[in-house]
């Protein structure tokens, strides 16, 4: 009886922890960079993460003649995906471009 009470229990108790393993963390965003872009209508930025999990956004800050800043954020998205920001007639000066993550 005590060999079939241990096996159940040994049973048991694999079936209670198999789950809890399955429930790790994701990994967070990793491989992310961001960088300059040019186009016909001015100056922006871009920023991508390639691996992990979790929201990137670019942040690009733009300028004006008069050394007036204004911040500019793309759209958040995932792993794989560009997010774009672009300067605009009113601050056309692209100055530092960087990136936000966010986890899930």
């Amino acid at each position: 009886m005590l060999k079939k009470l241990t096996a159940t229990a040994a049973l048991v108790l694999g079936i209670v922890a198999a789950p809890a393993a399955a429930h790790a963390d994701p990994a967070p965003l990793s491989k992310c960079y961001s960088g300059q872009m040019t186009g016909g209508s001015g100056d922006g930025g871009f920023a991508r993460c390639n691996a992990g999990h979790g929201w990137v956004r670019v942040r690009v800050e733009c300028w004006n003649d008069y050394s007036k800043k204004v911040t500019y954020y793309g759209t958040w998205v995932g792993p794989n995906k560009d997010s774009f920001a672009w300067c605009n007639s009113r601050y056309p000066n692209l100055g530092k471009i960087g990136y936000q993550k966010k986890s899930l």
